[in-house]
């Protein structure tokens, strides 16, 4: 695919996308874009996320996409990382810590490490 251009820089008229569309202005991308979001529409953004999630297993390792078992390696890693954030004292632990997970999975940190870690 060829590499898309800017249509989200002020001051830049129009652009395409990676997968060749063509748009007069960030406007009209958005226009155009979110004109497929009709969520009944299987075409659309939203329909399309439905059809793929209607045939996925509702399973860590459905969700994950067959990666189930890096769970493990994940809490480890992500267990290092805050310990390194710590000795780098970029990370300051006290009692009242609060931990918050704004990743876009479905828990497994959280579940794994945060809430052993934090008591908030």
């Amino acid at each position: 695919m060829p590499p898309a251009s800017k249509v989200d820089v002020e001051g830049v008229s129009g652009g395409s996308d990676s997968f060749g569309n063509t748009y007069e202005s960030t406007g009209d991308m958005w226009q155009k874009e979110l004109g497929k979001a009709n969520p009944t529409s299987k075409k659309g953004w939203y329909g399309k996320a439905v059809v793929y999630w209607d045939g996925v297993d509702a399973t860590v390792d459905g969700v994950l996409g067959g990666f189930g078992h890096v769970t493990g390696v994940d809490l480890k890693e992500s267990d290092a990382f805050l310990k390194q954030l710590q000795a780098d004292g970029h990370l300051v632990m006290s009692d009242d810590s609060r931990a918050v997970d704004c990743g876009a999975g479905i828990g497994r940190i959280t579940e794994g490490l945060l809430t052993k870690m934090f008591k908030k």
